[in-house]
């Protein structure tokens, strides 16, 4: 059940007075809510029943981090959505010790069912240009992404569990020594602040305007750029979570290095990403795809340049 009292004195610390146009919870447990105040539209979005809170585990300093990171961003014309300022002139309010919640301008926009080749390049470029202020900005405080290593070692130790193959005792030594050299070179490899989730669901698009904008950057963290690559390629390229398509994954990467251009070394994490952490691997370490699926897989992933 959504905590109305605590929806409305978080909001109290934005305006003066609301309405509350929609709001609903989805299936995924999320509680959203479209309001109106001094004549514009807001949303927020949060986790049931964490009403309003749904950076509950994240950092004070992190959600900061990204607030002033999006502020640079849409300054210079990308598509993201800054947060909205609180009374007190903060980004992010504070709900009580461990909960933070933010307050977003609400854009139109339309379902899309499909994704047709021009908009998937232009998604790729803006996440190419949103790379490319990151690189100029340093956040000291900013930890490593924390899921960029975890996926890796369960899908690792599910492998080992395995009959081993040929096949099978290679791949798990090539991720073994994938991993390590993403250990090692975490801090040298081009990183910095990075959205960890752009795919469809984070994507507004206006069919009539034919604007899109980047949302929902609720797992911001510092993370090696051509991880973050790997996280939305995985999210527009891959069939029923089965089957990489070949041409859009590289339709993707090359809309991307039109803009921002991989060295070897993020090419080569980029291929260990998706590799590793992705639905196919998992799939075929639940027993959900057989052996000649991922080959398959790993063949596509292999020929990106």
């Amino acid at each position: 059940m959504i905590n109305d009292k605590l929806v409305n004195r978080t909001l109290s610390q934005y305006f003066d007075t609301w309405q509350v146009i929609k709001k609903w919870e989805t299936t995924d447990h999320h509680f959203l809510a479209i309001i109106k105040a001094q004549n514009r539209q807001y949303i927020f979005k949060s986790p049931y029943p964490y009403a309003l809170s749904a950076y509950y585990s994240r950092s004070f300093y992190s959600l900061n981090s990204t607030a002033k990171y999006l502020k640079i961003c849409y300054e210079r014309n990308l598509p993201v959505i800054p947060f909205t300022k609180n009374k007190q002139g903060e980004y992010i309010t504070k709900i009580t010790d461990k909960r933070f919640t933010y307050v977003i301008p609400y854009f139109e926009h339309h379902e899309k069912q499909t994704w047709d080749i021009i908009v998937l390049r232009e998604v790729a470029k803006t996440q190419a240009k949103l790379h490319n202020v990151a690189s100029e900005i340093k956040f000291n405080r900013l930890k490593r992404h924390k899921l960029t290593f975890i996926d890796y070692e369960m899908n690792f130790r599910k492998i080992e569990k395995k009959s081993q193959t040929q096949f099978l005792k290679n791949l798990l030594n090539r991720g073994v020594t994938e991993l390590s050299y993403i250990r090692e070179n975490f801090d040298k490899l081009p990183n910095g602040i990075c959205h960890n989730d752009i795919g469809k669901v984070n994507i507004l698009y206006n069919t009539k305007s034919k604007e899109l904008k980047i949302i929902d950057f609720d797992f911001s963290d510092r993370n090696i750029f051509a991880i973050d690559l790997s996280m939305a390629i995985k999210h527009f390229c891959l069939v029923n979570k089965a089957v990489f398509t070949a041409n859009e994954m590289q339709t993707y990467l090359s809309a991307y290095q039109t803009v921002r251009r991989l060295s070897q070394s993020e090419v080569r994490v980029l291929k260990s990403a998706l590799v590793f952490t992705s639905w196919p691997i998992y799939n075929f370490v639940t027993n959900k795809l057989n052996e000649s699926y991922l080959e398959e897989n790993i063949k596509k992933i292999d020929s990106l340049h």
